[in-house]
This record gives C-alpha cells, structure tokens and sequence, in this order.
C-alpha cells in the first residue's frame, strides 16, 4: 500500500485546481460575451457592411456621372427628356398602336 502525504494531496488539488480553472477561462474566452465566436460573428458583419459600402460608393459614382452629363450633355439631355418624360421633336410624328384583343386587324 503507498503512503501519500498531506504536502502531495495538497499539490495534487492545487494541480487539479489550475487545470478546471484553465478549462473554465478557455471555454469562456471562446464561447464568452466578448470571445472568438463573437468575434466571427462580428468580422461576418464587417464583411457585410464593407460589401454595402462598396456598392452604395458605385451607385454614388453613378448618380455623380449621371448628374454631370445632365449638366453638360445636351444629348444626353434630350436622350433622358425622350424616354422619361415622352418628349417629341415638332418634325417627328408618334405612332401609337393598339395591343391586346381589341384592334388586332381582324374586325
């Protein structure tokens, strides 16, 4: 039978001790408020937020060219006038066809 002192049980415990207490503090560094997950979580979400930037910064860069060209561009102003506004010039004549089941020729 082996003989343990008081001096080796107390060493052991506070052996034993450190290792739970080591484990306790690494479990929380890694699933904790403040730990790795959150961490991923949150480089995840900057990711996110840099791709919304990126793209917010070229609808940006298209609105600026646009404006610049409604600016200086007379072709292009007249381009806009016609599509968005339906503007004709006085020497142009607009036709305008029937779609759907009525004026379809056959009457």
């Amino acid at each position: 039978m082996k003989i343990v002192s008081a001096k080796s049980l107390a060493t052991d415990f506070c052996l034993w001790a450190a290792v739970l207490a080591a484990g306790i503090y690494l479990l929380a560094i890694i699933f904790g408020d403040r730990g790795l997950m959150e961490l991923k979580s949150m480089h995840k979400d900057l990711r996110a937020v840099q791709e919304k930037n990126a793209r917010i910064e070229e609808e940006n860069t298209a609105l600026y060219r646009t404006i610049n060209r409604l600016k200086n561009d007379p072709e292009y102003i007249e381009y806009t006038a016609r599509r968005e506004l339906h503007m004709v010039a006085p020497d142009e004549i607009v036709f305008k066809f029937l779609t759907g089941e009525k004026g379809n020729g056959d009457e």
